[in-house]
């Protein structure tokens, strides 16, 4: 990894990260979200913040919402696109991780730059179709989480490993 702010940064966000994983969190929620973004995409940034607040409303915390890429498009950014199947310029992206340990991945493209119309809460974007999945499944308590019929989503790949695994690889290859 370089020493580029934004790498720096993402390296100081996934050490948090795995630490965070490491831990019990007394909840069990339904999946780990992992925004893949550039410093210019102000829309998904926004994204994550809608995201952020549906989570923090259910008790999740870090270890189930985390975003990479803020301050520019970072060494783990490029090398998270390619462990969850996407094209080096597959950003901005969301990675929804299901399962007990994060094994399944689910992928959908999101808004680029800056358009707020992507915002719009009746604009019914494949990203808040993902977000009332993530709450219903929450708000009861449920571990299964149904997104294979969310428009753009790409999914389930089982990864093969946990989640906390893939963070230590990916800690060690940077």
């Amino acid at each position: 990894m370089t020493n580029s702010r934004a790498d720096n940064h993402d390296r100081d966000k996934l050490m948090r990260w795995r630490d965070d994983l490491s831990q019990d969190a007394g909840r069990n929620f339904p999946v780990h979200a992992v925004f893949l973004v550039s410093a210019e995409d102000r829309t998904a940034h926004d994204v994550f913040r809608s995201y952020r607040s549906s989570f923090e409303t259910r008790n999740a915390g870090f270890r189930h919402l985390t975003i990479f890429g803020q301050h520019g498009v970072s060494s783990a950014v490029r090398w998270l696109l390619r462990e969850f199947g996407l094209p080096d310029d597959g950003f901005p992206a969301l990675a929804l991780l299901v399962g007990e340990d994060g094994g399944s991945v689910f992928t959908l493209p999101l808004p680029t730059g800056d358009s707020s119309p992507a915002l719009d809460p009746d604009n019914d974007q494949p990203w808040q179709q993902a977000l009332a999945a993530v709450e219903a499944a929450a708000d009861v308590d449920s571990s299964f989480l149904e997104l294979s019929s969310v428009a753009g989503a790409a999914g389930p790949t089982d990864r093969g490993e946990p989640l906390t695994g893939m963070v230590d690889r990916l800690l060690g290859e940077l």
